[in-house]
């Protein structure tokens, strides 16, 4: 189990990649428990963390991504919660909170999702979506975004499937890859919000 890093006295880091050397494809029991890398590149919390921390107060999600020409854009979303491992450990979110020049609504569509990995297909789709797209999410049919996808080191890919890579469809589309990406919970009474 990992604790959280803390960007701020208000807000926890719980998803980090900064380059490929890690993969992402891990099993159920990797993205319940959490994970990190020995060189500090990739980090997930852990299920049973985001649920126990989500599961009191009030959290806003701030998704932070930044492209290969080094561009950052952040979308958040009010009243961030995941459920219990018996509920697979569902995404719930209240709202999108949209901001001029930000990265797009890439996640509503994932609202109520539970969370899917290789060994453990709880998505609606056909096929195993953590199995094709090389990483656990909240999947549905398939995705609009995907975080934990697949480490693409240029960018724009030509895959022949779509929504390969780390995907956030709303600003760049779903043939490319973003370079690094950051989740991150703030306290929605925190002063940023009030």
């Amino acid at each position: 189990m990992y604790t959280c890093t803390c960007v701020s006295s208000q807000s926890k880091v719980f998803q980090f990649r900064h380059d490929g050397n890690d993969s992402f494809l891990r099993d159920w029991d990797d993205y319940r428990l959490g994970f990190t890398s020995p060189h500090g590149s990739i980090l997930w919390l852990g299920n049973e963390n985001l649920h126990r921390l989500t599961s009191s107060g009030s959290w806003v999600l701030g998704v932070l991504l930044v492209d290969w020409a080094d561009e950052a854009r952040s979308s958040f979303y009010w009243n961030f919660r995941v459920s219990d491992e018996s509920q697979g450990y569902r995404l719930n979110i209240d709202s999108y909170l949209s901001i001029d020049g930000d990265a797009g609504d890439s996640l509503s569509m994932h609202n109520g999702a539970k969370f899917s990995t290789w060994d453990k297909d709880n998505d609606v789709s056909d096929v195993n979506c953590a199995s094709l797209y090389s990483g656990g999410w909240w999947f549905t049919d398939c995705l609009d975004s995907n975080l934990n996808g697949e480490y693409f080191g240029t960018g724009n890919h030509t895959s022949a499937l779509t929504n390969q890579g780390i995907i956030w469809s709303s600003w760049k589309g779903r043939h490319y890859s973003v370079r690094q990406t950051m989740m991150f919970l703030i306290n929605n009474g925190s002063e940023v919000f009030v």
